[in-house]
């Protein structure tokens, strides 16, 4: 967005009884507000999800609540309580007929249903979507099947619960068009949907549930095995910012950059609730400065700040760094992981790595990739293990399949 596009953002977003007017300071009384640098905007308080969770949600609604589409809810991943979100406006999914004519029905388990119907429906498609019951999976393939589905729009984690019973209803074949939100895909699910889906486009999109028009980040082409698997694009319309989350000041948009990805949305009226600096909470890194093919930069995602990763005694641990490694031992372990993080006080910092093992010794597993995973840019476990700040790695199999988002780090203090 332009300089000149957030300006009358801030000012439509600030009129009287406005929840921006209170969150920027403003006085009663004082005019919407008005920016003419980048300075001023960069001098906006950024918006944490904490305030937006503890204030009422008629406060924060642009629109009367009767003119709300629906309310959607966050996961609640991080363990407090889910915060719930207006929407009053359809999203835009435009983007996927640059991969796929969609003519036919489609499966889903991404939010909400009727939006893929309204997508559908544009596309002269049936308006038909089924929806996926991941705990009764078998029945979501027959009625697919009877459907005559040929594309896919899902939560990562919902699709090693279909996959299996899709190929068992003979239609795996079928599917041309897989999109993937919620969470990364790893090269495990990737490779094994590559199998399943033979003749499908994979694609997997960026967003969050607390912006009103997600997606944000749009897949710069579907994945094909190349690294890394996903790359995405601003969508136009939003302001995405990646700051240092400790300063909490930009960083420039160059490539290896690393930060916290900051959102400002607005698509227009009618909206609930227009995103201005909102902390997004996802760690992200900058490929491209210029992508080519989609004029403007391109990202990937890394995980969550607060989940994905963990600073312990002059240490970081991270999910990515993890998954890294564990793609190294492609005959011996798959990149699916939960690593639950020990500290202790006068103790050394002890891990757990659960992990989906073929072949092999795990003691011999954990020896080889703590001898790889990085701390620090100079520093791996092994030699934070010799300076008796780390206790030996421990590899223990990992059970079952998560039916919501996984998480990959897991703290334990005390």
């Amino acid at each position: 967005m332009k300089l000149s596009e957030l300006s009358d953002l801030c000012a439509y977003a600030t009129a009287p009884g406005r929840f921006y007017r209170g969150h920027f300071g403003l006085p009663a009384g004082a005019p919407p507000l008005a920016i003419s640098s980048w300075d001023e905007w960069h001098r906006l308080p950024l918006l944490p999800k904490e305030i937006l969770a503890r204030t009422p949600l008629k406060e924060r609604s642009f629109v009367p609540l009767s003119r709300v589409d629906y309310l959607f809810s966050s996961s609640g991943t991080t363990g407090r309580l889910p915060m719930f979100s207006p929407r009053a406006r359809l999203l835009e999914y435009g983007f996927r007929t640059a991969w796929h004519s969609f003519t036919r029905s489609a499966l889903v388990s991404s939010p909400v249903p009727h939006q893929h119907e309204a997508f559908l429906a544009s596309c002269d498609a049936p308006p038909l979507a089924i929806t996926l019951d991941p705990r009764n999976p078998e029945a979501s393939a027959r009625l697919a099947k009877a459907a005559g589905v040929d594309a896919i729009f899902a939560f990562a984690f919902h699709i090693p619960h279909i996959m299996q019973h899709l190929v068992a209803a003979g239609i795996a074949k079928n599917i041309r068009y897989v999109e993937m939100t919620g969470g990364a895909c790893s090269r495990a699910q990737f490779e094994d949907m590559r199998k399943s889906f033979p003749n499908a486009k994979i694609m997997q999109v960026y967003g969050t549930s607390e912006v009103e028009n997600s997606v944000m980040g749009i897949p710069c082409h579907p994945m094909d095995g190349s690294e890394p698997l996903a790359i995405y694009h601003p969508k136009e319309g939003h302001h995405l910012e990646v700051y240092d989350t400790e300063t909490e000041r930009p960083l420039p948009i160059k490539a290896g950059t690393e930060g916290e990805m900051i959102i400002t949305a607005f698509r227009g009226e009618p909206a609930s609730f227009p995103m201005i600096r909102y902390r997004s909470g996802d760690k992200v890194k900058i490929v491209e400065e210029m992508c080519t093919a989609h004029d403007t930069w391109s990202f990937i995602y890394l995980g969550r700040v607060d989940l994905d990763f963990v600073k312990v005694r002059g240490a970081v641990i991270r999910a990515d760094e993890v998954e890294r490694v564990l793609r190294t031992f492609p005959e011996s372990v798959s990149d699916v992981f939960e690593l639950h993080v020990f500290e202790r006080a006068q103790a050394p910092i002890r891990l757990v790595l659960k992990v989906q093992a073929r072949e092999g010794d795990l003691q011999a597993l954990a020896e080889s990739i703590s001898r790889e995973i990085r701390v620090s840019p100079t520093a791996t476990y092994a030699e934070g293990v010799r300076e008796g700040r780390f206790a030996p790695l421990v590899c223990e199999p990992l059970e079952g399949t998560p039916h919501g988002k996984h998480r990959r780090v897991i703290m334990h203090r005390g």
